[in-house]
């Protein structure tokens, strides 16, 4: 299931639009707060008298189940030569490394040396 909110028009949007930019700005006058909170409890009023299909729209959804990986799903790493899952490694230049390999500093893959 999916639930989501429905939008909800109060009537009061461009007064409090209006309001919310005073606020912002700074240029707000204690009336203006006082209109903005009698505003917002009236909203608040409002959304708590609706019934549960009043706000919210509810959809039956089918997801499958994610793919788990499996002990084939591992590759030795290159370097430390430690198990790790295909999905976690990191490719650098061909070679397969755990991401702990490749977060060392530069490896030389000549050699097999750090640099």
């Amino acid at each position: 299931m999916q639930l989501s909110l429905k939008e909800q028009g109060f009537g009061d949007e461009p007064q409090h639009i209006e309001l919310e930019e005073r606020m912002k700005k700074g240029e707000a006058t204690v009336e203006d707060i006082a209109h903005l909170r009698r505003l917002l409890d009236g909203r608040v009023k409002r959304l708590l008298s609706l019934k549960h299909d009043e706000l919210f729209e509810i959809v039956t959804i089918r997801r499958e189940p994610p793919q788990t990986e499996t002990f084939t799903d591992f590759v030795r790493c290159h370097h430390c030569g430690d198990l790790v899952l295909k999905s976690k490694l990191v490719n650098i230049d061909g070679l397969f490394l755990c991401r702990q390999c490749s977060s060392h500093s530069i490896w030389s893959f000549a050699d097999g040396t750090r640099h």
